[in-house]
Order: C-alpha cells, then structure tokens, then sequence
C-alpha cells in the first residue's frame, strides 16, 4: 500500500492512463467496429439462425381467420346471397308480366266505348262513343231537341257517321259548353270524327280527307277602338 504523497500520485495516474486507452477514439472507428461485431454475433449465434426448412407459425388471430369452417361459411353465404338476388329478380319479372297482363285485360274491358274532345270557336265538347242504335244526347237531353236549328244539326252531327257508312251504328252521350250553337255543333262533329278513329284507325284517312279530323282554327276577329266593329267603320259626319 503506497503511503507517501509521491506514491498516491503516480498510482492516479496510471489509472487515468488506462481509462484513457479503453474509451474510443472520437473519429467513430470504435462504433463502427462494435457495430460489426454485434452482426458477427447475431449471424453466428445459435439461437437466431433458423433452418431453411423452418416457417413461420401463424398466430392465433391468423390460424382463426384461415380456418376451414370459416372459408366454407364464406362460401356458403356467397352462395346464397345470389341464389337471392336470382329469385328476386324472377319474382320481379313474374310480377310486371302479371301486371301487364292485367293492365291488357282491364284495357279490353273499358274499351267498350270510346272518348274523344271537340272545339271550335269557344265550345268544348266532350263525346262518349260506343255501338248502339244511333241515339243522341246531349247535356241530358235528346239532341234534336237540344239544337233548334234540327235541319242544320242532323248535316253537322251526323255528317261522320254518314261518309263511313255507320249511321245509326253508334250511340252518343255530349257533354257540351262555351260558344253558341253552331260552334257548338262543330264542337261536336269533330270530337264524334276523332272518337270514330280511336274505334278502328283505318277509318283515318277518309276523316282525314274530309277534314274533320282538324281543327278549325277560325275565330272571331276583336273589335278595334275608333271602330264600329273588326272591320266597320263610322259614317263620316261631312256629308
């Protein structure tokens, strides 16, 4: 044991001195090769090196997930699901077919008679065609006795019936308004001649040639101020 001043120095400094030789320098070469030892290490150690035949065990999670039973429900709700969406689908093409079907049945039945609108002028008249013995009525009334003027009424009204050869092949129920009674009459005529097409559309043409199937768009001409009427004037006072 060193008892003397000398003696307790020099022991410090040769403990210093060795110190100083175990650190690594400060150029970094020391990590690098403390670095490269480590990785010889793990490399050659017997614990981390694996066999090449060796492969990873799933998990517990993952063994779960890839079970068989689970792939075969998959598999199975797939399976139904489109076997669904295939009944759904015919179901749906079941049900408008029946609907049609239904739709043309209906249509049969209300097509026992057949309705049509007329103008001219400012009537309206609204006709109900359908096979019968040839009556009139119009506005709850028989027609004849509606319209006074019976000679011009019976040229008007029964004029459609007359150049297809159907007269007293249908009855009629008007529904007539607006205007006066010849415009009223035209009203009528022309919705009768429409009606007779909807009933069978070959009868078009020769409507059509007579024109009876247009409307007539003549109408009354407005009164101008500083006249008499459309068209009339004042006598001139200087005479």
């Amino acid at each position: 044991m060193p008892r003397t001043k000398k003696e307790i120095k020099e022991k410090k400094v040769k403990t210093t001195k060795k110190i100083k030789v175990n650190k690594t320098p400060k150029d970094g070469v020391g990590k690098t090769r403390v670095r490269q030892a480590s990785q010889a290490a793990e490399q050659t150690s017997p614990l981390l090196v694996k066999s090449a035949g060796e492969k990873k065990r799933p998990s517990a999670r993952q063994a779960s997930k890839r079970s068989p039973l689970k792939v075969e429900k998959k598999k199975e709700g797939l399976e139904k699901t489109v076997a669904d969406q295939k009944e759904k689908e015919e179901v749906k093409e079941k049900g408008i077919k029946e609907k049609s079907f239904i739709k043309e049945k209906s249509f049969i039945k209300e097509k026992s008679y057949f309705e049509a609108v007329g103008r001219r002028k400012n009537a309206i008249a609204r006709v109900r065609l359908a096979p019968g013995e040839g009556n009139l009525i119009v506005n709850d009334l028989s027609g004849w006795d509606y319209f006074k003027d019976q000679l011009l009424a019976r040229q008007i009204l029964n004029k459609p019936f007359l150049i297809l050869g159907r007269k007293d092949s249908f009855n009629t129920i008007v529904k007539v308004g607006g205007g006066g009674k010849t415009a009223q009459m035209g009203a009528v005529a022309h919705a009768i001649a429409r009606a007779l097409e909807k009933f069978n559309p070959d009868f078009r043409k020769t409507l059509k040639k007579e024109g009876l199937l247009t409307r007539d768009s003549r109408m009354k001409e407005s009164k101008k101020y500083g006249l008499l009427g459309a068209r009339a004037k004042k006598p001139s006072p200087k005479r």
